[in-house]
């Protein structure tokens, strides 16, 4: 069974493991093309990356906004509340 969240318009399903178990991204996402794009994912896609809600999701979002597109991970630890540790997590799930 899918999960199907509905957040800010945009439409986002999380799919379990065939054992029914919840899955990290990084399981799902094998090679770069299937990553989280985070210049042009919305707020749903970003908030699947790990330590990543609502509020940072929105962050990432403002702060491409207002200073153009990520060139590298390192890119991250500008927007308020991305830390070396929350970009560790994400470094492996994320592409630009």
């Amino acid at each position: 069974m899918a999960c199907l969240f509905l957040l800010s318009g945009s439409l986002f399903f999380i799919l379990p493991h065939s054992d029914g178990q919840p899955v990290s991204v990084s399981a799902y996402f094998e090679n770069e093309q299937d990553r989280v794009n985070v210049n042009k994912a919305p707020a749903a896609e970003l908030m699947c990356l790990e330590g990543i809600g609502e509020k940072r999701a929105q962050a990432i979002i403002s702060y491409r906004e207002a200073n153009g597109p990520f060139s590298c991970a390192e890119d991250l630890e500008n927007v308020t509340g991305i830390s070396d540790g929350i970009l560790e997590k994400i470094r492996d799930d994320i592409t630009f």
